[in-house]
């Protein structure tokens, strides 16, 4: 889950509480996709795999009732098989506003043999994969290369984010950050005005003087 902590015009995303807005809507091509997403996102986001466990990611074609589904989603976070070749060109044109990320953009994959996912084999093969081989697709398998796809899914869910909630910033740096955490500030929102709705008070409403945690007076609260 993710708290949202507000002190001093900051909006903090960490892990570990709920909040009101509604979560983002994502599609994912394949079932370990979203067990990557939803560590990410947690319940802020609602992930929809495209392709179920019994289908064929190489020939799979999207339901009717999938493509209503998109029309609402933020994000398809692609990964490289091979049915997104003939599909995610036609789903990004009938969804305009929805943002396609390629989870495995800048991975090196390895060339392999033909063969086969639920008895379909990888038809819609490029001349030039004839011959050197067919990427290897899966890049689910390695660790190495779920963090890079991790990265791009971050990146994917902070964009949009920003896209959602009209003049948020990211702040600090875009990468070296603490794990699973996001800091974003709000353009005309005053940080002594919702001061007390990130670090509280006792009594919460009654009380004429704010009674500050202590993660609040190292932030500076007591000033």
């Amino acid at each position: 889950g993710i708290v949202i902590a507000v002190l001093g015009g900051v909006l903090s995303v960490f892990p570990g509480g709920g909040a009101g807005a509604d979560p983002l809507t994502v599609f994912v091509s394949i079932a370990p996709q979203r067990f990557f997403v939803e560590k990410i996102g947690g319940e802020r986001v609602r992930t929809i795999v495209m392709v179920p466990p019994a289908a064929s990611p190489a020939t799979y074609e999207p339901k009717p009732g999938q493509m209503v589904d998109l029309s609402a989603a933020s994000v398809y976070f692609a990964v490289g098989v091979p049915f997104e070749r003939v599909w995610l060109d036609k789903i990004a044109a009938a969804n305009t506003h929805l943002q396609i990320v390629r989870t495995d953009a800048a991975i090196d994959k390895l060339p392999m043999a033909d063969h086969a996912h639920g008895g379909d084999s990888h038809v819609r093969q490029q001349p030039s994969e004839t011959a050197r081989g067919i990427p290897d697709p899966h890049v689910w398998l390695s660790p190495p290369l779920v963090k890079v796809q991790a990265g791009h899914i971050r990146d994917g869910l902070i964009a949009a984010l920003l896209e959602r909630i009209p003049d948020a910033r990211l702040n600090g740096h875009p990468t070296l950050r603490l794990p699973n955490s996001a800091n974003f500030s709000f353009k005309y929102v005053e940080g002594e005005a919702i001061l007390e709705l990130g670090c509280g008070t006792s009594p919460p409403i009654s009380s004429t003087k704010s009674m500050t945690g202590h993660e609040c007076w190292m932030a500076g609260a007591a000033e």
